[in-house]
């Protein structure tokens, strides 16, 4: 309520217009399994998935999943008060894995809440945090899809080709995810809040409300309602959905806010993983917003280009940006899986004259220019899409990061980096 009133609230429309006021606000979030045999544990399993996202379980034997980690420590367990043997690879992960532990509770402390949060989603859509549909290899997919070598290889070769020319590690494609989508609240206000009513008042501005119990009467009968002591409703509806996750290359990131004096010295590529990780907003806000605004504006210049290709609309499209995961999560909205982000993954995603064909021409220019790229760097005509398909009300988005014209800081664009 605070931060509300003190205007600190995230949830701001980058436009008002007249159907803008009571607009609804929604919020996405990956819906995180229930694991009840870690719950009855005393496990930690955040821990866990951080040595799986930093790989530090690398060294252990055959184990790849969080549940075989928990196999593999309650298999000790249970030898140990049988007095029965131990085969040295039980025992040799298990001891492992108490170091790495042990280590990683350290790095976990000056997380920030939010971050875990978003470390936890992330490592459902990898598949590490023991969901029930794994991410789909391009590598593996493709092998298992072809049956033709010559198709195989080809396939591959423009894969590998795409992902090191737009300097991403990585895409899967998750066959099945439950996401969830939450009502939290809506814009509220007066589109010409700066006129002043009869009593010479300010009227108010469109802001974020959340939908506080008895919040009818305030609005139909004016009887203002306790926000300090009140609770309020948020609206659920979790559905499955098929999606693709694009992970970008965390040293090249670092390496490109350090070409542009985001950061005052190089981060070795060991420790880049390590270093976005912990980056917290509060801390380091002008870092976090331009990690942000990259993955944002490519996740834009994708969602652009996606109906040409599957026949989904702009509005049958969702996206989640990790920034502390350097990862893009774009899905499905339908409720009906057509399976269209499977087909684009397998033939249209990386293909000569697939999405990414022409993708960085297209991003310098816009029918706007110079207004749009000397203002803010985007606008209805390039970037752009509908505010309820966007995570971000439409903001935090800039062509320049791709441009680098030196406009707004950015000096040096991010495929420019080797």
């Amino acid at each position: 309520t605070s931060q509300i009133r003190e205007g600190k609230c995230k949830f701001k429309p980058i436009t008002i217009r007249e159907s803008g006021i009571f607009s609804p606000v929604v919020v996405t979030n990956i819906d995180l399994p229930l694991t009840q045999k870690l719950s009855d544990s005393k496990i930690d399993k955040e821990l866990i998935m951080l040595g799986f996202s930093l790989n530090k379980f690398q060294s252990l034997n055959q184990i790849k999943t969080i549940d075989e980690i928990y196999k593999t420590l309650k298999s000790y367990e249970l030898l140990k008060e049988l007095n029965a043997e131990i085969p040295a690879q039980i025992l040799q992960n298990t001891q492992n894995i108490h170091k790495t532990l042990s280590e990683l509770n350290n790095f976990k402390k000056p997380i920030s809440i939010d971050s875990l949060r978003e470390f936890n989603e992330l490592s459902i859509l990898k598949g590490t945090a023991g969901s029930n549909e794994y991410p789909s290899k391009f590598k593996e997919y493709i092998r298992a899809h072809e049956k033709e070598e010559l198709i195989i290889n080809n396939k591959i070769q423009d894969y590998l080709r795409i992902i090191n020319k737009f300097g991403i590690k990585q895409v899967d494609y998750i066959p099945c995810v439950k996401v969830i989508n939450s009502l939290i609240g809506f814009i509220k206000g007066i589109n010409n809040f700066w006129e002043k009513d009869e009593a010479n008042q300010q009227k108010n501005p469109p802001h974020f409300e959340l939908f506080w119990k008895n919040l009818t009467n305030e609005i139909i009968f004016n009887n203002p309602i306790d926000r300090d002591n009140q609770s309020f409703s948020a609206y659920s509806y979790p559905f499955e959905t098929e999606g693709m996750l694009f992970e970008f290359k965390s040293e090249m990131i670092c390496e490109w806010l350090y070409e542009n004096k985001l950061i005052p010295s190089r981060i070795s590529p060991q420790s880049t993983q390590e270093f976005l990780l912990t980056l917290n907003p509060k801390d380091e806000p002008i870092i976090f917003q331009h990690i942000f605004n990259l993955l944002h504006t490519f996740s834009h210049m994708l969602i652009k280009r996606i109906h040409l290709f599957t026949g989904m609309s702009i509005e049958s499209c969702g996206e989640k940006i990790f920034v502390n995961g350097c990862s893009i999560f774009l899905y499905s909205n339908n409720n009906l899986n057509i399976g269209a982000l499977q087909y684009l993954f397998e033939n249209s995603m990386f293909s000569s004259a697939g999405i990414f064909e022409n993708l960085k021409q297209e991003i310098k220019d816009c029918s706007f220019d110079p207004l749009c790229m000397s203002e803010k760097g985007a606008c209805f005509s390039c970037l752009y899409i509908p505010e309820f398909v966007c995570c971000n009300f439409n903001m935090g988005l800039d062509r320049n990061i791709f441009v680098g014209n030196g406009l707004r800081g950015i000096i040096k664009p991010f495929w420019s980096i080797q």
